[in-house]
């Protein structure tokens, strides 16, 4: 997937992940750290093994919700949130 895509899908996956979190910073924070965890979850992925994500689907949702979840609970321990 193009790194629009990648935006796109961030976006909607930061506004999921803070529903699931309870962590609501802001509609702009929740959506930066949806796009920073698309491409977290994206790179963890190759990590693995898998090479590229292509389609635009549910499971590629299931990623950048995966890693906005993770983003946005690192920025709660920065924050000293709880």
């Amino acid at each position: 997937m193009g790194w629009l895509a990648w935006i796109v899908l961030g976006g909607a996956a930061g506004l999921i992940a803070s529903l699931l979190t309870q962590a609501r910073m802001g509609l702009i924070v929740d959506i930066l750290a949806g796009i920073g965890g698309a491409f977290l979850g994206a790179f963890v992925l190759h990590l693995f093994g898998v090479q590229e994500i292509l389609a635009f689907n549910f499971n590629t949702l299931l990623v950048a919700t995966g890693g906005a979840v993770a983003v946005l609970f690192l920025l709660h321990l920065l924050r000293g949130n709880r």
